[in-house]
């Protein structure tokens, strides 16, 4: 299953690039397929196969969405298992979360800043998160935007 998968995912991305040569492609994926040997039967997915078939790999560096009882602890050993993988922190990009969708609340900006202070400290290259409230100017972009600043941006590398 994760196989045909990612067989169609790339047949689509041929087609596109024929178009659009310059095309950039993504698979998100759950920390557990990274974290647990046992979670690619359960979500299809594969780090392995991921780094190997896309421009970029985005994980779901998500330690409420986990339930992880220590954010810390669940993000280092993320990055410390994707850094096993060659070329792991060059192409993966970690996507935080901004809202705690369990209890329908925002994440502190100042939470979501520290977590990100701790992935660029672990050698992470890429980050993200969302969701981006500008509605409720969540997360604060003045909390946010001095850590993403703070590090510039990598070239994208070649399909």
């Amino acid at each position: 299953k994760t196989e045909a998968l990612e067989r169609l995912t790339l047949d689509l991305a041929a087609v596109v690039r024929r178009n659009q040569p310059q095309l950039v492609t993504a698979r998100n994926l759950y920390a557990q397929v990274a974290l647990n040997p046992h979670a690619e039967a359960w979500y299809a997915q594969s780090l392995d196969l991921a780094l190997r078939d896309y421009t970029f790999t985005a994980l779901m560096a998500m330690p409420q969405m986990e339930q992880a009882p220590d954010a810390k602890a669940f993000l280092t050993a993320l990055v410390a298992a994707v850094r096993e993988h060659p070329g792991g922190l060059d192409r993966s990009l970690f996507e935080l979360q901004s809202t705690d969708w369990r209890q329908k609340r925002d994440l502190p900006s100042e939470e979501l800043a520290a977590q990100m202070r701790l992935l660029y400290g672990l050698g992470v290259r890429h980050l993200g998160y969302y969701p981006d409230n500008l509605h409720r100017g969540t997360p604060d972009p003045a909390v946010i935007q001095p850590v993403l600043a703070g590090h510039s941006s990598q070239p994208v590398p070649a399909p």
